[in-house]
């Protein structure tokens, strides 16, 4: 009895697609496990995520205004220590939309908050950025809950064996 290529077909592609796939959702970058002293050059080499950086620049087409707030956000993502290059265009949309956000403050308190019988323009694009600022903060750990979800540890010192240092003492004293 024969069996169908397109069993064995997928199965192999299955099969593939497991051998493929290299860590979860949750890697490390190669910094990091250089420090953890679990860095392994095939595993961790070629296919590590982005490390942060110390020198993400902002876009080019920002305003200075646009380009100090940029440096305040990548600042703070230093100061929690999340800050990675692939967080560049998250940071930019917020800096963009916190931007103009405040721009349609200052036009609703010139024109009011209605138009005649409808909300004004600015109002309704004022809401509509809080809906695309909201959850770049929660990201960003610029609340008070969010950043109760970062944990930051210090940098560990170097580890020592507790044997060993036991052991050392041991022969100091002798």
């Amino acid at each position: 009895m024969k069996t169908c290529c397109h069993h064995q077909c997928s199965a192999r592609a299955a099969q593939q697609k497991q051998k493929d796939m290299k860590g979860g959702h949750n890697r490390k970058n190669a910094e990091l496990h250089k420090q953890n002293g679990t860095y392994r050059k095939g595993k961790h080499g070629s296919s590590a995520i982005a490390s942060t950086t110390d020198d993400l620049q902002p876009p080019a087409h920002f305003t200075p205004e646009q380009v100090d707030k940029w440096h305040e956000v990548v600042n703070h993502l230093k100061s929690f220590d999340i800050l990675a290059e692939q967080d560049a265009d998250s940071i930019a949309t917020y800096v963009q939309s916190v931007i103009l956000q405040r721009a349609m403050f200052i036009e609703m308190q010139r024109t009011g908050i209605h138009d005649g019988e409808k909300t004004s323009a600015a109002f309704r694009v004022y809401r509509d950025l809080e809906n695309v600022i909201k959850p770049l903060r929660e990201q960003f750990g610029f609340t008070p809950r969010a950043r109760q979800s970062i944990h930051v540890k210090p940098k560990d010192t170097k580890k020592v064996d507790p044997i060993l240092e036991i052991l050392s003492k041991k022969k100091k004293a002798v």
